[in-house]
């Protein structure tokens, strides 16, 4: 993976985590992580469960390493 697409994924999943803890998953929008990550991305029925799941994980390693 090159570092824009690193970039990108980090982008987005620091907006997922922010919508998410927020909003809870029933009121966060796909729309608005996107657009507070500032980037484009094609449609996908799953896209916010994919957002939720890695905003989960990325929160989860944090904690990890803050022990």
């Amino acid at each position: 993976m090159g570092q824009e697409s690193r970039t990108t994924r980090d982008q987005i999943q620091r907006a997922a985590v922010r919508e998410f803890l927020d909003k809870g998953f029933q009121g966060a929008s796909l729309r608005q992580i996107v657009k507070n990550a500032g980037v484009m991305v094609g449609g996908h029925k799953k896209a916010k469960s994919i957002f939720a799941g890695t905003a989960w994980l990325r929160s989860c390693r944090f904690l990890f390493h803050q022990l």
